[in-house]
C-alpha cells in the first residue's frame, strides 16, 4: 500500500478508496476518482509494483477495494497508517 501511494503520488485517502477497476496494468495508470476538490485524476503506476498488485487483486472483481480491512470493509485513514 505504501509503495503504491509513494510511487504513484497518492494521498492516503485516495489509496484506501482504490478499486480494482481503477488500476490499468496495460497503460500503467491509476484512475483516482473524487480526489481533492471532487475531481478525477490519473496517475502513473510504478512498473515494479505490477506483479505485486496483480497477486493482491487475484480473485477480486472490478468493484472490490484493492486494500480491504481484516473484516472485509474499507480501511480508515488511521488504520492505513
Amino acid at each position: 500500500m505504501l509503495s503504491l501511494a509513494y510511487g504513484a503520488g497518492l494521498r492516503v485517502s485516495e489509496t484506501i478508496a482504490l478499486k480494482v477497476q481503477d488500476l490499468d496494468f496495460e497503460e500503467l495508470t491509476v484512475h483516482i476518482k473524487q480526489a481533492k476538490g471532487q475531481k478525477d485524476r490519473i496517475s502513473v503506476m510504478p512498473e515494479s509494483l505490477v506483479a505485486s498488485l496483480r497477486n493482491l487483486i487475484a480473485g477480486k472483481v472490478g468493484n472490490d477495494l484493492v486494500f480491504e480491512s481484516e473484516r472485509g470493509g474499507k480501511l480508515t485513514i488511521r488504520t492505513a497508517l
